[in-house]
This record gives C-alpha cells, structure tokens and sequence, in this order.
C-alpha cells in the first residue's frame, strides 16, 4: 500500500485520484460492494466534490512542505527561506541615462519631462530639473529613468526624440569649440564636418590672390616690341616686351648678275613646300645685267609667304617670311640662277616669344608676362590671359598700368585685389568664425557665442539630428571634440537596469553568498569579486605551501585572474582586499594601493585574463526541402555563427577550446544536415583542426565577425 505524508523521502502528495479511490474503497466497505460510486451516479458526484477539496489541502500541505526548503521554495516563500541566512532577492530597477539637452537661455526642463528612443519606442523621464540661466544657448545634463524596469537598451545615440515639448528645448545636434577665440589660423585652413550623418563636408576658410582676365581671347594681333606694364601688390610697374622676328635671308653676291633666260631660283618659306621662281628674258631690261630691283620684282611675283626686298643700296635682295616668330623659316634649296645670287643653301628661322607674333597664343603671353613680371604669374584660362598674385589676400593687387600691347589684350586698368574670409587670419574672432561657418556649413549652421566660443549646430531637429568634426587643419586651433553628438546627446548610462531576479537566478546566488560567507576561503574570494558589477569570470590560483608553485604564485598567496573590461582596476582591488585574509598576499601582474579603515595603504595585486581570440570558418550541409525535414532558415548562417558564439562564451578561464565541443553546437539550428568543414584557430583564416589550449591566465574570446560560415 502506497504511503502519503512526510515520509523519510520527503513528502508524498495524495493525487485526486488516490482520494477519490480511499473514498469509493470506504463507501464500498460500508454501504457494500454494490454501492453505485459511478461518476454520473449521485454519490459520485458527490465524491467528486468532497474529493475534490481534500486534494487541494494536500496540495497546500505539499505547498508548505516545500516552502520551507530552499531547493524548493518558490516565489515569497523563497523570498522568506533566503532571508534566514540573509540573501534578499534583487529587485527590479530602472535604466538610468545621463542625457546632455540643448537649451537656450532661460529655459527649464521641469522634472518628468518624457524623451523616447524614436526606433524602439522606448520611453524616459527627467529626474531633475534641467535649466539654463545663462545668456548663450548651452548644453545641460540631466539624469533620464526609463519607464519601465529591466534592462531597457540605452546605447549611445538611442535616445533621440522629445515627447514633452518645452520651448527652448531643442533636439538639435550642438558641438562648441573647445577653445575660445580670438582663433590664429592660416590661409585656406578647414574644418571637416558631417550633419546628420551624412557625408562629411570640408569647409575652406578662403583667401584669394589677386587675379585679372585680359578682356579679348586669343588670337592677338602683336607687334615685336610691344609692351604690357603691370603693377603687382603695390610696387612699381614691371614691363612685359613681347619679341618676335621674322625668318631673313639676303644673297651673298651683289648686283648686276649675269643670268640667262630660263634659270631658276628653288626657295622653300616657313616649311612649307619649294617654290620655284623662273627668271625670263622678258622680265628685265638686259638679262645679263639683271638689277636687285627686277630679280625683286620677279620673286615677288612668283612667290607666297614672304617678301622680296632690295637691300645694301639696292645691290642684293633679301627674302624676309611673312610670319612674324619662331615658326617663320627661309631655305633657299637650289636653282640655277642661285651660282649668280649668291644665296646660303643653310635654312634661317625667326626669332622671339612667339611662333608667330601677329596670331599670338594666350599661353605664349602668359610665358612672356610670366618672366618679365616680378610677383606674379601668368596662364592660358579658356583662351584669356589670367594674371594672378603670388601672394593671397586682400593685400595681393594687380594694376594694368599701360603698354602698347593692352590694345590688342584688351586688360582692364582698374586694380583688382584678392579677396580673403577674414581680416586677420591670425587673430579671427568667434562672430567672426562662426559666420564663416554659417555660410559654408550645409544643412548646419553657427554662432559666436559670449563665452567667444563658436557653436555649430544641426538644423534638424529630432530623430537623425547629428554632428561630427573628423579633422581639418584648423581644428587644432578651434579645438573642436571629434566624438559624434546628436540631438539628444546621451552618455553612459549610470544604472543598467534589470528585472526582477527569477527563483532560478536567485537560488544560484543565494549559494554564492554562503559561499562569500567565509572569507579568506578561495570559494569566498571568487564569489566576492563576482559581486562586483561587470565582473564576467573569476579564477583564483592558490598557494598554500612553502615554495613558489608550478603555476608561479609565491608562498602562501594567491592570485585572482579576471575577465571584467569594464570594471576599473580599483573596483577589482577593493572586492579582492575586502575578502583576503590578513597575512596572505595577493599576486598578479596589476598593483592596486587600497585605503584600509584605519587609513593605511595595502598593495593589492590581481591580473586580468588574456582574451585568446577565436577564428572558426565551418561550412555546414543543409536540407532546403520540407518534405524532408526541418528546413535551414533564411538567416541560418547567422544563426550557426551565434550559436558557436554563444557556446563559446559558457568557457571560462583557463578552459580549452574543444573543437568537437564548439563544433556540434552547430546542429542546434534548424537544417543543418551535416558540418563538412570546421577549421579553428588564434588566428584569421584558420586552417587547423584541433582543440586550442588555454592558459590558466586566459580565456578564450568569441564572436560573429571572426566566424565565417558556408551553407
């Protein structure tokens, strides 16, 4: 016969069952065999009913049993079990934000004000009161409560949108310089910037030289000897002389010469093809005593490109090329009548700046302004003739004073000067900048404010309001932070809130604490550093004996390894000093000075573990049809990296990583038929294929962006 109660096992709980057939056994035993207990039946029913209500005090017996054991307890009665040794469950508690709000002057944000995460729907409060007394707009912190306990995702730039709307208040991106004015910068310094999140802009704070356009383009019409005179940044006047000549060439033999009807003179100009000229009888008086004038006459009758002229007294003619510069040329190539002329066979070119001075180019002079004029420099701008300063600035100034060649050019004479964004470069004023800023900044805009700093700001307002100095060679001087801000400008959060803890996280707790009970006792260090918020893993080595041990620790200390990276160095040396027992020493590669109650310095040793981190490339077999199973999800080999990741992480410190242990985790996710590749190492682009050892100062480092999967 089974037995109910508090038995040597514990307690046995009566089912409803077991009651209703003690109750039918007892009617049958009293009213006889036949007694009719069926559940339709009236005193079935009726057994139903009382039956009913025994097995609930059985349930509540069990119910007390249970509550009065902490394995078991549940809910207030594990709350009341844990409070005999003194473990209270946590509670649930709010995240806390600090939240940097831009107001301008005379504004106050009352306590309650609402801002939300515009993605997530999130909602937080004020705390306190956030007000600007002052006269320029400025930036106020103020801590902000989430609504709702637990730990609500307050990452930075979450917060980003105003529910309660306060004039004054704006969810504009503001950034201040970090240095006040008056600000020394150079010429066509700038200042990187993004609004927005968009793409950064880089503003040129400007300074121009002094430039000048000739009013005619190309080509001109010059002559050799022509000038241009310019006057550059205040001093006297340089003279530009544009040179040209022309392509000559006079016979050797002076006149008369005895030539014979028919004979010829071959003469090839500028490069161009020969030109034969033919002497005839008809074309003098007496052939055989031609004249300088008559052989002038007949060359210029039968030639192009150049002229003929008489020369030295009218005793010898000289071929001159029409082209005017280097790209004239004369070459007297042969011809009979030439024995009697008398000219060089060896070619002559023109001289000078030009190739040709009566079509002159833009850029044969802007070479010729170029190298005669002192301070300045010349250039062929869309067929003009660009003169500019050497110098930036409004100081830099370009005069045309005259010449004989500005007819053809057609410059301007009235001065001209560079232009520049501010008077003085050197000592620039935040008015000043921030109007420079103003007129440059798209999608933003800035002031001057009385501080003498300059405040640049989004024009958004809401969700996406951004700003973001990336550099710029006149940041050091202004001496904005380069951190991104928004409109909302969160910090760190100050409370990572959490909801209320479960039996299960309790009761796993509730041991630690027994365990920290006893201080000085490896058990009791380990769980008292664990307490420490952000404090992931713990290790303690220990050294009770005489002599330094294998795993080097001196005698008679001991060594606490953690993985905590956002959890100073102090935090972790006061939880290990409030633990260590007197006389014992700690050890560690990290020193810590901890104050003791009575005012002395104790030195704290520790070390922080090593991250190993983690290379995995696996390529997995998976099913795609349903009617065979389960099928791989669409971001299944998202799912695969996360999981290694998440099996990963349950190693602690000084855990190897077993490639099978990591490996298998794979087949938890749906599809996944079969892994055909699974490579693992410290490294990336893994190759190996076997378990990686850890240090007991170690531990090993997983994470998605280092797993590579194939599907």
């Amino acid at each position: 016969m089974t037995s109910f109660g508090v038995l040597p096992e514990g307690f046995v709980e009566k089912t409803l069952q077991d009651v209703l057939d003690e109750i039918e056994t007892d009617e049958k035993a009293s009213f006889g065999a036949g007694a009719d207990v069926a559940v339709d039946a009236p005193l079935g029913q009726l057994n139903g009913i009382f039956g009913d209500q025994v097995a609930e005090l059985w349930e509540l017996g069990g119910a007390v049993y249970r509550a009065l054991y902490p394995d078991s307890a549940e809910d207030e009665s594990f709350d009341n079990v844990a409070a005999i040794t003194g473990s209270t469950r946590e509670k649930a508690a709010n995240t806390l934000v600090d939240l940097l709000l831009n107001l301008d002057p005379a504004t106050t944000v009352i306590v309650g004000s609402i801002v939300r995460n515009s993605v997530t729907g999130d909602r937080f409060v004020t705390t306190a009161v956030a007000a600007n007394a002052g006269a320029d707009q400025t930036g106020v912190i103020v801590q902000v409560r989430a609504e709702q306990t637990g730990a609500v995702p307050a990452d930075a730039f979450a917060v980003d949108e105003i529910v309660t709307p306060i004039s004054g208040w704006t969810a504009q991106a503001a950034i201040d310089s970090g240095s006040a004015g008056p600000f020394n910068i150079s010429f066509n310094d700038t200042l990187i910037v993004a609004i927005d999140n968009g793409i950064a802009q880089t503003l040129v704070f400007v300074a121009t030289a002094a430039e000048i356009d000739s009013g005619n383009t190309e080509t001109f019409t010059l002559n050799d000897g022509e000038t241009l005179n310019v006057k550059v940044d205040g001093a006297a006047a340089d003279t530009a002389t544009f040179n040209a000549t022309a392509a000559a060439l006079e016979n050797a033999n002076a006149a008369p010469w005895n030539l014979s009807d028919g004979e010829t003179l071959l003469v090839r100009v500028d490069g161009g093809g020969v030109q034969t000229v033919t002497f005839n009888t008809a074309d003098f008086a007496n052939i055989n005593m031609a004249t300088a004038v008559e052989v002038r006459d007949v060359v210029n009758t039968q030639t192009t490109g150049l002229i003929a002229t008489d020369t030295s007294a009218s005793t010898k003619v000289t071929l001159t090329s029409l082209k005017i510069g280097t790209g004239s040329g004369i070459e007297v190539t042969g011809g009979t009548a030439n024995g009697a002329l008398g000219y060089s066979t060896t070619p002559v070119s023109g001289t000078g700046d030009f190739v040709d001075i009566s079509v002159a180019t833009a850029a044969e002079v802007a070479t010729v302004i170029t190298a005669d004029v002192s301070g300045a420099s010349a250039a062929d701008v869309a067929d003009a003739v660009r003169i500019t300063s050497a110098i930036l600035g409004a100081t830099s100034e370009l005069e045309i004073t005259g010449g004989t060649a500005n007819v053809a050019l057609g410059f301007s004479t009235t001065p001209v000067n560079g232009t520049q964004d501010f008077t003085n470069f050197a000592s620039v004023s935040a008015a000043d900048m921030a109007a420079a800023i103003d007129t440059k900044l798209g999608g933003g805009e800035a002031a001057g404010l009385t501080t003498n700093v300059v405040r640049m700001q989004s024009e958004t307002d809401g969700p996406g309001s951004a700003i973001e100095v990336t550099g710029g060679t006149a940041n050091p001087a202004l001496n904005f932070s380069t951190t991104k801000v928004q409109g909302l400008n969160q910090l760190d959060a100050t409370v990572v809130g959490q909801d209320l803890e479960t039996d299960v996280e309790f009761r796993l707790r509730r041991v630690e604490d027994l365990r920290a009970q006893g201080n000085a006792t490896i058990e009791a260090i380990k769980s008292d550093v664990l307490e420490v918020v952000g404090v992931d893993e713990v290790f303690v080595f220990n050294n009770p004996s005489d002599i330094v041990d294998a795993d080097g620790l001196p005698p008679h200390s001991f060594e606490v390894v953690v993985k905590a990276p956002t959890v100073t160095d102090a935090q972790i040396a006061t939880a290990i000093f409030l633990s260590g027992g007197a006389g014992i020493g700690s050890f560690g590669s990290i020193t810590e000075i901890v104050t003791d109650s009575q005012g002395f310095a104790q030195t704290i040793k520790f070390s922080r573990a090593t991250e190993v981190t983690i290379f995995i490339d696996i390529t997995v077999v998976t099913n795609t049809d349903p009617a065979v199973g389960p099928v791989y999800p669409s971001d299944g080999d998202d799912q695969v990296a996360a999981a290694l990741v998440a099996k990963g992480n349950t190693l602690g410190i000084g855990d190897d990583v077993i490639l099978e242990f990591i490996k298998c985790e794979a087949f938890v996710v749906s599809g996944v038929l079969d892994i055909t590749v699974f490579e693992m190492d410290i490294t990336a682009f893994p190759s190996a294929t076997s378990n990686i050892p850890i240090d007991g100062r170690s531990i090993s480092d997983f994470d998605t962006s280092r797993i590579v999967v194939t599907s």
